[in-house]
């Protein structure tokens, strides 16, 4: 009884830690893909700026209303 009870928290404790590292790893994941949108938009952002003319952005990324 005594080894089964061993053995089930052995089981248990390396289900933990595979479960910690995909957590980990879908965290990283997510966290560069967030930071990729963030560089990509503030890149956009700051191209309008430049361009001189007021563009505006829809939600489908059409861009309307650009004046030279």
């Amino acid at each position: 009884m005594m080894f089964a009870g061993i053995e089930a928290s052995r089981a248990t404790t390396n289900y933990a830690k595979y479960s910690t590292r995909e957590l980990a790893k879908v965290t990283s994941v997510t966290a560069r893909i967030y930071g990729q949108n963030s560089r990509e938009t503030v890149g956009r952002m700051q191209e309008a700026s430049y361009d001189g003319a007021a563009a505006t952005t829809t939600t489908t990324g059409k861009t309307t209303g650009t004046t030279t």
